[in-house]
Parts: structure tokens; sequence; C-alpha cells
């Protein structure tokens, strides 16, 4: 790996472009391999816990190459609100050398004129003010000034009269980096990013933020489902007589394909029925609705045509199957390492990273860069001394002890944990029912006035008004679902919870689509490996995601609880990564307040044991 200058200041030698004065502790490593990768052409798969400073790191190695060589780095992540790391980094970056930096989100968030629940106009017609060459021009070249988030973007195109998604596609040209949503590269309908850029992909860097996500966005993308509630609004609509014919087929063969249990179907049941009632295929069909439309909607309509076209676009990578307790038909993409072998082979090298990648080598091989990847595990940088692991033996989530006294036991638990810590406590659920179920016991237990409860379809100003209440009130219990925002979206930071608890063990329930995907992983790596990589990773992840809202900053301080019987098998805990060490706790009160209140010999701060008695 070639040297770099370090930066004046830069006692730790980080230098180059990296933009902080010191590297912290295990960062220096996870740098000095991103730069070696992507020097050497050596894609790199990390797993690096929050406060790494990945977004750092990455961009440095990246940009350290890219800037030589008149290439292009590309940040992709997940959600519009995790672009702020991105930008903000690239302004530090941009003060210890200058850098085009392009924020790119959807033509919608980004359009002036759209209203809510409508297409972009510019999507039927041309006539529209901000579609002016010359001011797209001009606000392109401004755009490359200084690293703007998107939202600085449109303000300035509106001053300049001028449309924010064209003016960001224009700079792409010009531009060192472009951040922008999995979908610019990984989805069979969005043109690539690249192709957009006009750049060569073997001179692209690609850096793939929380990317543990990224295999089921790429299956989300490809697959699609079809109600019947959907299919008889769209054969009421349609005014194709043909086409109306095939749908009220469809829909008479609905009901008979959805009864019984969840069961494959071939690719023929489907297109048999529509080319037997409109001598059409079903992609033939899809085209036909579209054509009727008279503007792109998302309605009925287009939900079929979608539906119609995923049905065959991928052969035998998906599987299709009817869902009676849902009363739809699913047609799942199942490989994505047939997406994204292809994009990843084609660039100069990529850095694939989250703070729940793990292991490493799992998601290489899901990605299908297994051969040609380095896969590293980074520790955590902060002091473990800060984060107390405890499990308890007790409960479990098991399906067939489920019910009403186990529900009483768990109440009861996370009663005692949040009186041990006396400060805010999450609990995680692996199901909104089980989350309910025991609500309802914590309520009758206590009256639940301390109780704050995700629901399902929650808004966004209902979870920002929960975060509200956890730092006014300090002595709350968050209930929430362990796949739901508050175990991924909302970042707790400031050390408002003083724990977390993972209630039972998060494994997806048994359906013919884990089956199958078993079946498909075991042809290409084993039964047993793919065995781990479909039920017992997955449900690491989760607790590795949760467990992970404790702790946001170096002075942090929090216990995570892990409540399940599970949790003390062997074959569990070595499922988990080798600084996730944790302690089966015989007497979780006594052990929770050692941690939290030292000062008092495990008592609470007022010298008492505590009282699970307390409204919540």
């Amino acid at each position: 790996m070639e040297a770099h200058e370090p930066l004046i200041g830069c006692p730790d030698g980080a230098g180059g472009l990296f933009p902080f004065a010191s590297a912290r502790e295990g960062q220096r490593q996870f740098l000095e391999d991103a730069r070696s990768c992507v020097r050497n052409r050596v894609n790199l798969v990390a797993h690096a816990p929050t406060g790494m400073g990945k977004t750092a790191v990455a961009l440095t190695a990246a940009l350290e190459t890219t800037l030589q060589e008149e290439g292009l780095v590309i940040f992709m992540t997940s959600r519009q609100s995790q672009h702020n790391a991105a930008i903000e980094t690239a302004r530090r970056i941009w003060r210890v050398q200058k850098i085009a930096v392009v924020d790119l989100i959807s033509r919608e968030d980004m359009c002036l004129c759209r209203r809510k629940g409508e297409v972009c106009p510019c999507l039927s017609s041309d006539d529209c003010y901000f579609l002016d060459e010359k001011r797209i021009s001009d606000a392109a070249m401004r755009l490359l000034d200084y690293p703007l988030h998107a939202t600085e973007a449109q303000r300035m195109c509106l001053r300049a009269g001028a449309c924010p998604w064209r003016s960001a596609l224009r700079a792409l040209a010009e531009s060192d980096v472009v951040v922008c949503d999995y979908n610019h590269l990984f989805s069979p309908t969005d043109g690539s990013i690249i192709d957009r850029a006009g750049r060569e992909m073997d001179r692209c860097v690609l850096i793939v933020d929380e990317a543990h996500g990224l295999p089921t966005r790429m299956v989300e993308a490809c697959s699609s489902s079809l109600s019947r509630a959907a299919l008889l609004s769209a054969s009421r609509s349609i005014k194709d007589r043909a086409a109306r014919r095939a749908l009220q087929a469809m829909l008479r063969q609905f009901d008979v394909l959805c009864f019984g249990p969840q069961r494959e179907i071939s690719a023929e049941e489907l297109e048999t029925i529509v080319t037997d009632e409109c001598g059409l295929s079903c992609q033939e069909l899809a085209e036909l609705i579209s054509s009727s439309l008279k503007k792109k909607t998302r309605g009925p309509l287009e939900k079929v045509a979608m539906f119609l076209r995923a049905w065959n676009a991928n052969g035998s990578s998906s599987f299709r199957y009817a869902d009676p307790s849902t009363g739809e038909l699913h047609c799942r993409f199942m490989e994505p390492w047939l997406m994204a072998a292809p994009v990843f082979e084609k660039m100069r090298s990529s850095i694939v990273m989250s703070g729940t990648l793990h292991p490493p080598e799992m998601f290489a091989d899901l990605l299908g860069i297994g051969d040609m990847s380095a896969c590293r595990r980074y520790r955590s940088p902060f002091d473990p001394s800060n984060r107390n692991i405890l499990a308890v033996k007790d409960v479990t989530s098991r399906y067939e002890q489920r019910g009403k006294e186990m529900y009483t036991r768990m109440a009861l638990r996370l009663m005692e944990i949040s009186d041990a810590v006396e400060g805010n406590v999450a609990a995680f659920f692996p199901s909104y029912e089980m989350l309910g179920s025991v609500e309802a016991e914590m309520r009758r237990l206590t009256g639940g006035s301390r109780l704050l409860v995700e629901r399902r379809g929650m808004a966004r100003s209902e979870r920002d008004a929960m975060l509200v209440s956890l730092r006014r009130d300090e002595r709350s219990v968050l209930l929430a679902n362990i796949s739901g925002s508050f175990a991924e979206g909302v970042d707790f930071h400031d050390n408002v919870l003083s724990a977390v608890v993972v209630v039972g063990w998060p494994l997806s329930p048994p359906s013919i689509v884990t089956e199958e995907m078993v079946r498909r992983l075991s042809a290409r790596y084993g039964h047993e490996r793919a065995q781990c990589y479909v039920r017992t990773y997955p449900a690491v992840a989760k607790v590795l995601q949760a467990a992970g809202r404790a702790i946001r900053g170096e002075n942090d301080r929090a216990s995570i609880v892990l409540m399940d019987e599970r949790y003390a098998s062997m074959a569990v805990r070595g499922a988990f990564p080798e600084d996730f060490c944790y302690k089966v706790s015989e007497d979780i009160a006594s052990d929770l307040r050692a941690f939290h209140h030292p000062e008092s010999g495990g008592k609470g701060p007022d010298g008492k044991e505590g009282d699970a008695e307390k409204g919540y």
C-alpha cells in the first residue's frame, strides 16, 4: 500500500485526506485495510460497530485513489436521513482538499412542483418552468462548489429557477462523490448512476453503508405481490376488453390458487390462465395495461401490470407462491447475488460496511463476492466496561410456551429491570402480538402510566413525540418491535437509554419462503451453513441492531438484557461477535444495580432494593 503524507498536526499519522486530527482506536486499522483494498482492487466487507467512524474511513480511502484517476466515489445508503452523515463528512474532507459532491435523492422528493400523492409533472410533459436547460446547467455548476444536502440543493435550485433533480444529474459528470440510494445500481428499473455520470465502472469505487440491508432491498426490488382487492379493482376499471377478460379469468382462479395452505405455484399456471383467455403472455398483458393508463399512477391497474411483469422476469430465480393468510399471490426473487455480483465485478473496488455486518463472510456470499473480498471484523472503539450485557433464562419466546403465564413473567422481568436501572428502558419484541400481550400484563399489574408503546404504521411525528417523552421523564419503558423503526431508524443519542432489553430470540417464523431459501443456499454452501444464513444470523443481526440503540457515544453507559433461555446455549452464544460477551444472570436486579449503582453496594441510589409495584 502506498504511503500518504500525514496532515500537519496529525500525531497518529492517519494523514492523506482523513478529515480528523487523529484516528480512534480500531479506526486506524480499518483505514489501513480500506486504503489497501481500494488500491489493490479488492472488495472490503467490514463489520464495523457504531463509533468506528465508518463514513470518514470509507470516503477517505476511496477518494485518495479516485481523485488521482479521475474516478467517481459512489456512496450508497438506504435512508435519506443517512445521507446527512456522508455530506457532513464530505464537507470536512472538502476543507482538506476541494471535492465536488452531489447528494441525489428520488425525483419525487427533489421535485419543486409535485403535489402530494401525484407524480412529477415532467413525467408526462416538458411544460415545466424549472426545465430551462441554461438554468439547469448553471445550477449544476453551483452544486459542485461545495457539498450540499439535498434540501439545501433544492433551495438553491428554487432561487435559480432550475429543476433540482436534473441539475443534480447534470452535475454528476463533473463530480467526485455522489451520495444516493441503493436503487441507482441495484434495481431492475432505474438506469445506472454510472451511465448518467458518463463514467467507466472500473474507475469507480462503491461504498455501501448499512449494507446489512442490501440483500433484502434487492429481493424486494425484484419481487411483487398481488391482492384480490387490487385485481378486482383493476378488472372493473380497465377499458380494453381482452385485458378485462384476462383479469376476470385471473380473478375467478384467484380463490382456487389461494385456498388451503401456502403452496408453490409454477410460472405456467398463471401464464396459462392469461394466454387461454386473451392470447397474450403475462408480459404482453402488462404492457397492454400500462399503455391504457392515461398517466403514470400507483393505482390498482399499475399494481397489476407490475405484478405481471415480475411474474416471469427472473425465471427460476424467483419463487412463486400463494399465501391464504393474506389472500395474496407472491413472486419473490430469491437470489440477490445474481443482481449484485455483476455490479461489484465491474467496479474498481468496493467498501461494504455496517455495524451489524456479522458475519461478513455471509454477506459476501449473499452478494456473490465471497471469492473476491477481504472480510474483516473490527471491535467497538467504545470502552467495554461501559456496556453490561446479561442474559435471563426463565423466559422464552418459543411458540409452544407462549401464553398468559409467560407474558406475565416477561412483564414482571421488565418491571424489575426498570426499577434496577432507574432510567429509561427500551424493550424490543419479535412481534407486535407479543408486544401487545406483555403490554396488557404490565398495565394490569401497574397501571401503565410510564409505558410508551410503538404501534403498527406509527407516523414519524408520533415517534418524535415519544423520544421527547423519553428525554423528559427519564424513567419510562418503551415497548417496540425489533423489526420496527425504533430498532434501527431512531438514534437514541446522549445516553437517553439506561438499558435495552431484547425479549425473546427473534427467529423469523417458519414459512414456505424460508424453506425455499434454505434449499437454494444448501445447494451452494451446504445445509448447515444455509440454516445459519437463513435463521440464526438474521436473528443475531436483529439483536445486535437493537442492542446498539443503547450506546451511541464514547461516554454512554448502559445495560443490555437478553431475555430468553436460548441465549444460554453454546450454539447461540457462538453466533455472536467475539466482543459481544454476555453473562447469564441468576439475579438480574442485583447484577443491574451493581453496574448502575456500584456506590450503593448493588442497591438503588436511595439504598433500597427497589419496588416492582411502581406505576408503569
